[in-house]
């Protein structure tokens, strides 16, 4: 087998033909020698695959069949395709790439997004399947095991191989964070393995190459805490959003949302699944919102008076809800009793999209919010405070850090947490202690209180032996 240059010891066997994807492929049974793993049986084609349209449609097949069983929301699938690089090898097929993901989601439900990398993400040819394929590299071959540590090296840095799937060829990709690093091995990780397991590869490459073997620094046990929001922090930017000066309707709309993120500890994409029905206003036992999590997950979170008074002035400033009542109540019922979703959060301005304004001429609203405005939406009001604090809070808010801070916050002041954790949707309080800022100020004290414990017992059991 010609393998450019990388060379692999084999053992040829007799000819024998295997049945890949239902086509008859030529090869033979061989003694590959796996690095780091020593010699392994493996059935080894004459030639790699093509990096055709036949092989991206079974790579973004196999890669659906992965994510289902790996997760069920949507954006945690994204996130891992665009760490291994399928949207951006679809998105190099034009219209090719768009039929495959259709044909995908036909067969299985999951969708695949197809997108070009944008003028800012010149790393994205450092996600492995768009190097492999600039490496001319089978996916399923014994050659990617060998391949794998000078993919590491690209990684983090190292490397200086350009890129061959683009024609931004010309453009040196920035260095990953050592985060961004561990998370895309992660990814790789676990796709591989799932591969391996179903016999589609020799090996599962990413345990040949790991981060730590590279020498790239684990995830610190406590985070850094001088740059994070605080109470005080979250007060200042209510009252900024409160106060804030923009077009018409800005006021309401970043007064409310800002309300929602600082009570609820709710994600910026749950913020754009809200509708109309998940505000609960007339519960009896008090106002609740209900938040599409992860996982569709749902969750029901109180409400404090001043967070309904925000939503109720935002919901009656709406003009595409005068025709369906004179008070908030009025509002939410005519809302209920559609056909169609009606979102809680929408834009000032329209999609400029031709199907987001047929749909807004066919159900009667302004669109729907997006996940990044909501970010936009904060750093706006951020920018133009007159506060100089929450100014400085500009370049680096985001809803995310307002979770953290509300986590905090409440651990601090005493609340258990798995209540914490049910707060914020998350299935392990193993993920809500990431959350938590004051972590180490919380484990020095046990550490002390474990070692004066222990110092009290010794001199009990030295008191019982001497008047024994």
């Amino acid at each position: 087998m010609v393998d450019d240059g990388i060379s692999i010891p084999v053992h040829e066997t007799e000819e024998s033909y295997e049945y890949v994807d239902g086509e008859v492929v030529g090869g033979s049974w061989r003694q590959v020698e796996v690095p780091g793993l020593g010699s392994r049986w493996a059935y080894v084609a004459h030639e790699d695959r093509a990096w055709d349209l036949d092989l991206i449609g079974s790579l973004a097949l196999y890669a659906a069949q992965w994510l289902q069983q790996r997760t069920s929301s949507e954006g945690t699938r994204a996130t891992y395709l665009a760490d291994i690089g399928l949207p951006h090898l679809l998105a190099r097929l034009g219209d090719d790439g768009h039929l495959i993901a259709e044909d995908v989601r036909a067969r299985t439900g999951v969708t695949l997004p197809v997108r070009t990398p944008g003028p800012r993400n010149v790393a994205w040819h450092l996600s492995l399947l768009p190097w492999l394929a600039g490496q001319r590299v089978d996916p399923w071959g014994p050659r990617v095991c060998e391949i794998m540590p000078a993919w590491g090296d690209q990684l983090t840095g190292h490397g200086d191989v350009a890129d061959h799937v683009w024609a931004t060829d010309a453009i040196r990709p920035r260095a990953l964070s050592t985060a961004m690093q561990r998370r895309r091995a992660a990814s790789v990780r676990s796709y591989y393995r799932w591969h391996h397991a179903r016999g589609l590869t020799v090996c599962s490459p990413a345990d040949i190459w790991t981060p730590k073997a590279a020498g790239i620094p684990a995830q610190s046990a406590f985070r850094d805490t001088g740059d994070e929001l605080d109470r005080e922090d979250l007060a200042r930017l209510q009252i900024a959003a409160d106060t804030h000066d923009g077009v018409d309707g800005d006021q309401a709309l970043a007064s409310a949302v800002v309300a929602v993120l600082v009570g609820t500890a709710i994600r910026s994409v749950e913020v754009s699944r809200l509708d109309l029905s998940d505000y609960l206003r007339g519960y009896r036992r008090g106002p609740l919102l209900r938040i599409h999590g992860k996982g569709n997950r749902e969750r029901l979170v109180s409400l404090d008076q001043a967070t309904v008074d925000r939503l109720d002035r935002w919901i009656m400033w709406r003009p595409d809800l005068a025709q369906s009542g004179p008070t908030v109540a009025a509002r939410l019922a005519t809302a209920s009793r559609l056909p169609h979703r009606t979102p809680l959060f929408t834009p000032l301005r329209g999609s400029r999209s031709a199907l987001a304004a047929a749909r807004r001429a066919q159900e009667g609203h302004a669109g729907r919010l997006g996940e990044k405005s909501v970010w936009t939406l904060l750093r706006r009001v951020a920018g133009a405070s007159t506060d100089r604090l929450v100014r400085m809070l500009a370049a680096t808010i985001h809803p995310h850090g307002i979770r953290s801070a509300v986590a905090t916050d409440l651990l601090d002041h005493g609340h258990p947490i798995h209540e914490v954790s049910a707060m914020l949707g998350h299935s392990s309080i193993t993920t809500t202690a990431r959350y938590d800022r004051h972590q180490r100020d919380r484990h020095i004290p046990a550490a002390a209180s474990a070692a004066a414990r222990q110092a009290i017992a010794i001199t009990e059991a030295q008191r019982r032996a001497i008047t024994a």
